[in-house]
C-alpha cells in the first residue's frame, strides 16, 4: 500500500469533486423522462436545465437510471450514470463525451474526458428511445454556449514544457518548469496533472517530486480555502504534523495562496516527509504546484516553486512576455498514449498491435515491477495491426503461443492480460475472463477472433491467453469501434482480436523467434493471470 502522503493528488482531486458539486450541471434537478428500451428496465431522462451548444452541436447530460445496483465494467456498483452527451441535430449523430457513476446519489466513478470527440460521432440508432432523445435534445431550449476546453490546443513536440512563447496556447498558461535532471514520471488527462521525478527514479519509487494540476472547475473558488481544504486532508493522513500559516499574495497580477507541510514521520514510512504547494487562481481554472521530498530539505529548496507563476495572452494585465530570461516556461502537456504489449523472447521483442505504436515519435516499455526502457520500432503490418517493437534484451518474461496446428474452438474458456485506462485505474496490469464467442470478425473476418472479456482502452496489444496460459490472440479494440459504426448502438462484451497464428507468421516472416506451448495442462485463472502478467509490458507511445 503507498504511504498516505503520497496520495495526496487523489485527495485533492476528491477535494475537487466534492468543493465543485454545487455548480456542475449534472447535479440539477430538472429531469424529463425519456422512457426505457423495450429489452430493459432502466429508465433514461434527460436534464431539461443543461442544455450547451457549441459550434453546432447541442451538448447535453442523459441519465440512466437501473432498476436495481448493478456492477459496471471496472466492477465498481452502481445505481445510475449521467453522460455528457454531444448531438449534431442536423445529421442525427451523436458521441458520450464523458460519463459518470453514482450510487445512493453520491459519484462513485468518472470515465476519461473525450476531447477528440467531434471526429468520433456515430449514427444514432434506430430504435424508438433514441430517435425520442435526440429529437427531445434538439428541441430543448438552450441554457448557456460552451467554450472550447483548453485540452483542444496544439500538442508540443517535446514531452517536457516548452521553452519559447510561440509554444504558448491562446488563453491562460501555467508557467512551470522542473529542473533539467527531473522527467516526467506520470501524465493524466483529470485535471491535466503532471508528475515530475529525478532521472532514474518513477512515480512508484522516488525521493523527490514535482507535481502540478489544473482544476478548470474551481475558477471561482477563493485559493486560501482550497489550500485549507488540503491541508485538512494532509493532517489527516499525518498525526501530530504542526499546523503552518497559509501565505497570501499576487503572483503576476493573479491571487495566490502557498504552504509548507511538514509532517515529522509518515505513519506507513517512519520517515519524515515535506509537502510545498502553490496555489494560483486564474481566470479560467486553479493551478497547483507541488514540491515533495521524502526527507527535511534545505530552506533554500522549499523555494523552488517560486517561479511558478500564470499568464493569459488575451490581455496585458498577466504578461506572458517577460525581460527576465530566468522566467519559467510554459507547461505544455505532453501528449502520451498507452496500450500492451507481449514479451515474445529473451533478446527483447515485444509483439502489440500496429495502431498503438505507428505513430509514435518515441516508445517506451514497462514491465510490472520495472522501470520504463527505450523501444524501437522493427517491424508493421497496418493492414493486420501488428508490430514488432525491440526493448533491452531480457527485459520480461516470454511468452508462449499455441501450436497453429491447433486452433481456437467456440465457447473456449480465455483471459486477457493488460494495461487499461493507466492514468485512471492502478499502473498494476490488469486480468479478465470469458470465452470465445466467435472464430470469426465482423463480416466473417477470420484473421479476427470475437471474446467476451471486457477490454479498455489500454488493452490494445495484449494477449488473449487459453486454459494453458498460451497466446491465442492480441486484443484490438478498433474493431470494436468498427461494429459500432456499423450498428449504430455500444454492444456488451463484444470485443475482438487478432488470432495468434497471424501473429505467429507475422514474427516467422520477420526472422523473430518465439516459444510455443502445448495445451494440455488446465490452469486455475488466478495462475493464468500471475504468468500472464510477467510477459505482458505496458507500451508507452510520445506521439508525433
Amino acid at each position: 500500500m503507498k504511504p498516505l502522503m503520497h496520495l495526496w493528488p487523489y485527495a485533492a482531486m476528491l477535494i475537487v469533486l466534492l468543493m465543485a458539486a454545487p455548480t456542475r450541471p449534472c447535479f440539477a434537478q430538472h429531469w424529463q423522462e425519456l422512457g426505457s428500451k423495450t429489452d430493459s428496465l432502466d429508465k433514461t431522462y434527460i436534464n431539461v436545465d443543461s442544455v450547451e451548444q457549441e459550434d453546432g452541436f447541442r451538448i447535453v447530460l442523459i441519465k440512466t437510471v437501473y432498476p436495481e445496483p448493478r456492477p459496471n465494467i471496472r466492477n465498481i456498483t452502481l445505481d445510475s450514470h449521467i453522460q455528457q452527451t454531444a448531438i449534431d441535430c442536423g445529421k442525427r449523430m451523436f458521441f458520450g463525451i464523458r460519463t459518470f457513476g453514482y450510487l445512493n446519489g453520491k459519484q462513485v466513478a468518472a470515465s476519461p474526458l473525450m476531447t477528440d470527440w467531434k471526429t468520433k460521432l456515430i449514427p444514432v440508432g434506430n430504435d424508438s428511445l433514441s430517435q425520442h432523445s435526440v429529437s427531445i435534445a434538439c428541441s430543448l431550449a438552450i441554457t448557456s454556449e460552451s467554450k472550447k476546453p483548453a485540452e483542444s490546443s496544439p500538442a508540443p513536440r517535446d514531452a517536457a514544457p516548452a521553452h519559447s512563447p510561440q509554444s504558448l496556447q491562446d488563453g491562460e498558461n501555467l508557467l512551470f518548469a522542473p529542473p533539467k535532471n527531473f522527467k516526467i514520471g506520470y501524465y493524466s488527462d483529470i485535471n491535466s496533472m503532471t508528475l515530475w521525478v529525478p532521472n532514474g527514479q518513477t512515480a512508484e519509487d522516488w525521493t523527490e517530486m514535482l507535481t502540478s494540476l489544473i482544476f478548470r472547475g474551481l475558477k471561482d473558488v477563493d485559493s486560501t480555502v482550497f489550500l485549507q481544504t488540503i491541508e485538512s486532508k494532509m493532517m489527516d493522513a499525518c498525526p501530530g504534523a504542526p499546523k503552518d500559516t497559509i501565505r497570501n499574495g499576487k503572483v503576476n497580477g493573479y491571487a495566490a495562496s502557498e504552504l509548507v507541510f511538514k509532517c515529522p514521520m509518515n505513519p506507513k514510512t517512519g520517515k519524515p516527509e515535506t509537502t510545498v504547494f502553490r496555489v494560483i487562481k486564474g481566470k479560467d481554472a486553479m493551478y497547483l504546484v507541488k514540491h515533495a521530498w521524502k526527507t527535511v530539505p534545505s530552506d533554500e529548496a522549499t523555494q523552488a516553486l517560486s517561479k511558478s507563476s500564470v499568464c493569459d495572452t488575451r490581455g496585458s494585465s498577466h504578461p506572458c512576455q517577460s525581460s527576465n530570461p530566468q522566467a519559467p516556461p510554459a507547461q505544455a502537456k505532453p501528449d502520451f498514449s498507452t496500450g500492451s504489449g507481449i514479451v515474445v523472447n529473451e533478446e527483447g521483442y515485444v509483439l502489440t498491435d500496429a495502431h498503438v505504436v505507428k505513430s509514435c515519435r518515441s516508445i517506451a516499455v514497462k514491465t510490472q515491477n520495472g522501470d520504463a526502457q527505450t523501444a524501437k520500432l522493427e517491424a508493421i503490418d497496418p493492414k493486420n495491426d501488428l508490430a514488432l517493437i525491440q526493448s533491452p534484451a531480457g527485459y520480461g518474461q516470454s511468452a508462449q503461443f499455441r501450436p497453429q496446428s491447433n486452433p481456437v474452438k467456440l465457447g473456449e474458456s480465455i483471459g486477457v492480460i493488460g494495461y487499461p485506462l493507466t492514468g485512471i485505474l492502478s499502473t498494476e496490469p490488469k486480468a479478465t475472463f470469458g470465452q470465445i464467442n466467435s472464430v470469426a470478425g465482423i463480416g466473417n473476418d477470420y484473421t479476427l477472433l470475437q471474446i467476451s472479456a471486457p477490454i479498455q482502452p489500454g488493452n490494445s496489444g495484449g494477449p488473449v491467453l487459453d486454459t494453458s496460459g498460451n497466446v491465442i490472440g492480441i486484443v484490438v479494440s478498433q474493431a470494436s469501434l468498427a461494429m459500432i459504426s456499423k450498428t449504430g448502438s455500444i454492444p456488451q462484451n463484444v470485443n475482438f482480436a487478432i488470432r495468434g497464428e497471424l501473429a505467429q507468421i507475422f514474427m516467422q516472416a520477420h526472422g523473430v523467434r518465439f516459444k510455443v506451448g502445448d495445451h494440455k495442462k488446465e490452469l486455475h485463472t488466478e495462475k493464468i493471470a500471475d504468468e500472464g502478467q510477467k510477459s505482458t509490458v505496458l507500451v508507452i507511445c510520445a506521439s508525433e
